[in-house]
């Protein structure tokens, strides 16, 4: 199986407004969006994955260009079922410039299309591809924290 077409999106997805504390300074405005990249991997064997990164802030753009213009070329011809050869084939392409930020954001949305494929291919959803043990287990969302907010001390 290889990739034989990469294609990008992009969303922007509006963020509820936060209120203002009363009798309080504002609380630190946090962004009114999240830029999602999409990215749609298709093989010649019928398969598709699907997988996202995202920004907060600018940068989208960037992100969707380093996915069409770096990594398109990269993994096209490529078997997406390799996924450890074909980070290290990333991570190699963007060492001299650092892979951190922004790269690694554009690699991630390829790399969890990848798995999805990976997934696909082998006939089993992806937790179990993962090693799931159990159906269900904790989970906890610290990327999505936002500053405490300033509260009046009466």
């Amino acid at each position: 199986m290889q990739i034989t077409k990469l294609i990008s999106d992009h969303l922007r997805v509006p963020l509820p407004v936060r209120g203002r504390v009363p009798l309080a300074a504002p609380a630190p405005a946090g962004p009114d969006a999240v830029d999602l990249i999409l990215v749609h991997v298709e093989t010649d064997g019928g398969l598709t994955g699907l997988g996202f990164s995202y920004v907060l802030g600018p940068g989208a753009a960037a992100v969707r260009s380093l996915v069409d213009s770096e990594l398109s070329s990269l993994v096209v011809g490529e078997d997406p079922r390799d996924t450890d050869r074909l980070f290290a084939k990333a991570e190699a392409r963007f060492r001299h410039v650092g892979f951190a930020g922004l790269a690694a954001r554009a690699y991630c949305a390829v790399d969890v299309a990848l798995w999805d494929l990976k997934a696909k291919a082998a006939g089993v959803p992806l937790a179990r591809l993962l090693g799931a043990a159990r159906p269900a287990a904790p989970f906890f969302v610290s990327d999505l924290a936002r500053p405490a907010e300033t509260r009046p001390t009466w």
